[in-house]
């Protein structure tokens, strides 16, 4: 499991707005994330992942088991119930806000040699992300 460890900056980032906004981030938080470099770092210890991500503005934890639901608080402020499952070098992050007529959304992170790409959904609308291993 430690060939998903390490630590990413981001690199390049598309529709990133346009998610921001179908999960109903409002406009002053959209433009601040916009100018945001985050970087993420993941670790494996005893069974269980920690993904943190860190900006100028904030720094985001979640942990996790593969296959084990548990509750996440987003980067965005929002409590959802989550599950992380693996396809080969790719994790599938599922996320369903808690409140009633939650979104949900899927996250998906391709563990690439030097890279990590992310694509961002909800509905239609899809934000890609490229991460360089640090």
């Amino acid at each position: 499991m430690t060939e998903f460890c390490g630590k990413w900056k981001m690199a390049s980032s598309e529709g990133f707005d346009d998610y921001m906004k179908a999960i109903g981030v409002n406009y002053v938080l959209r433009k601040m994330a916009a100018t945001a470099s985050p970087v993420t770092e993941i670790a494996y210890e005893d069974g269980t992942f920690t993904v943190t991500t860190t900006t100028a503005f904030k720094t985001n934890v979640f942990k996790f088991r593969l296959g084990d639901e548990f509750e996440e608080t987003t980067g965005d402020g929002r409590t959802c119930k989550s599950i992380v499952s693996q396809d080969g070098k790719k994790w599938i992050h599922k996320q369903k806000d808690t409140k009633e007529g939650g979104l949900e959304t899927i996250i998906v992170r391709d563990f690439l040699d030097e890279d990590m790409n992310m694509e961002l959904s909800v509905g239609e609308i899809v934000c890609k992300r490229v991460y360089k291993k640090l």
